[in-house]
């Protein structure tokens, strides 16, 4: 099973969204952090791989019963070296950090 959640603009990706949900996937806008939480029954912490660049999120899940595969476009607006999860209950919570908009700076004219 493959599910993404896409937008059209990269300037709008989660724009005027309170949330998303589907039967399996939960998205989230928490200020500072989207949170994905994704529904993984059955699986364990030792069948998921998470991996993610500035641009997508992937979670596979696979045992030796089923396989799921999950692709989140992140359109580089998430600090990739600060994601976090964790696995409770058959739900795997992502916390996705917003990239922080740098304070104005002088750029130098070479």
């Amino acid at each position: 099973m493959n599910n993404s959640y896409k937008k059209n603009s990269r300037n709008n990706w989660y724009n005027n969204i309170s949330d998303l949900h589907n039967a399996e996937m939960t998205l989230l806008d928490n200020g500072n952090d989207y949170i994905a939480e994704f529904e993984l029954a059955g699986f364990s912490k030792e069948d998921l791989s998470v991996s993610a660049t500035d641009e997508k999120l992937f979670i596979n899940a696979e045992n030796n019963t089923k396989q799921r595969e999950f692709k989140l476009n992140l359109y580089g607006i998430i600090s990739v070296d600060d994601i976090a999860s964790n696995m409770k209950n058959g739900l795997l919570k992502i916390t996705l950090p917003k990239k922080s908009v740098a304070t104005k700076r002088k750029v130098e004219i070479t």
